[in-house]
């Protein structure tokens, strides 16, 4: 990849960070770093609570990842994977603790009869046999599934979808798997919101990138009009409304959604922007102030950068839209 795939930016956040928020509240997480200072340093900012083991033996890779982990944990197992997994799960590491015996000291999970070495629980009986295979020189992962007493689970004989245990390992399995970049832009009426996002999505499109544009109002609105189709079904009492055709279509809904459940409905875009909501510091978001006097939201977490005028940026939108592209990591998608 030519960098450190623990701080890849996904979904706003890095990937060291999605596995960490998503594990946290069910077990202890470890990371090994090797000796990636870069990938430290940002841990020690950004999760100072996870713990952290490094590399004494050089050159063995996971296997030593393995070994570093097993001696500094408290339990008697330990579920192993990669951090360029996005798309394990809790409930992946619940169903594969049902097979822990004192039997087997590794429960590997295997994808089309492969075993997946770091997709699987090691119980720290397998010390002794990995130092073995250490003192050896011996480094493939292969090798230690091999030489363990493994209980192997077929993925396609489980519930969980085929791409669960899926790394990546390449700026396009990258930009294909990561999902939508999310971002707001807010601020008070006259600051220029909506200039602001028709420039950026304009540059968007010229680079490529699929864009939706997710607005809120607090005022009073609807999507049907007089006398439509989709009105006499709101009256009927119809939740949702759909219409479309060849070109596109429209939907329409009578309950309160937020920005992140609307957002989940424009998967295939790679970037959202959700305009308002600016009491709302849940997603990055730009901040926009009205000219001249200069008012904007009180609320400055998570931002992305300040706009002070709008005109000036609309008539050259490249600063800001290079801000956003090295904020979210954009430039390995384009």
């Amino acid at each position: 990849m030519g960098s450190d795939k623990a701080l890849l930016k996904w979904g706003g956040t890095t990937l060291a960070e999605l596995l960490f928020n998503r594990f946290s509240d069910d077990y202890p997480v470890i990371f090994s770093l090797g000796a990636s200072y870069s990938t430290n340093a940002y841990i020690s900012e950004h999760i100072p609570q996870a713990m952290r083991v490094y590399d004494e033996y050089k050159d063995y890779g996971p296997v030593e990842g393995i070994r570093r982990i097993l001696e500094t944990a408290d339990t008697g197992h330990v579920f192993i994977c990669g951090v360029d997994m996005p798309f394990i799960s809790v409930e992946l590491v619940k169903y594969m603790e049902q097979f822990i015996s004192g039997e087997h000291n590794c429960i590997c999970l295997t994808t089309g009869g492969r075993p997946q070495p770091l997709c699987a629980i090691y119980s720290t009986g397998a010390l002794s046999v990995i130092n073995e295979l250490i003192h050896q020189g011996e480094h493939r992962l292969t090798a230690l599934v091999e030489s363990l007493n493994t209980r192997c689970i077929g993925l396609e004989y489980t519930i969980f979808n085929d791409g669960i245990c899926a790394n990546i390992n390449d700026p396009v399995q990258y930009a294909a798997a990561k999902p939508p970049v999310v971002f707001g832009v807010c601020g008070y009426s006259n600051s220029g919101k909506t200039t602001l996002i028709c420039e950026l999505v304009k540059r968007f499109a010229q680079d490529g990138l699929k864009t939706a544009v997710i607005k809120h109002t607090s005022h009073g609105h609807s999507f049907e009009k007089k006398g439509s189709d989709t009105e006499r079904f709101s009256e009927a009492g119809a939740l949702y409304r759909c219409i479309f055709s060849d070109n596109g279509y429209s939907f329409s809904a009578s309950e309160p959604k937020s920005p992140g459940a609307i957002a989940g409905m424009c998967e295939s875009a790679d970037i959202i922007i959700i305009e308002g909501m600016k009491n709302d510091a849940s997603f990055p978001r730009i901040i926009t102030a009205v000219p001249i006097t200069g008012e904007r939201p009180e609320n400055t977490e998570n931002v992305i950068c300040t706009v002070d005028d709008y005109r000036r940026e609309a008539a050259d939108i490249s600063s800001l839209y290079r801000t956003v592209l090295e904020y979210f990591d954009l430039e390995k998608v384009i």
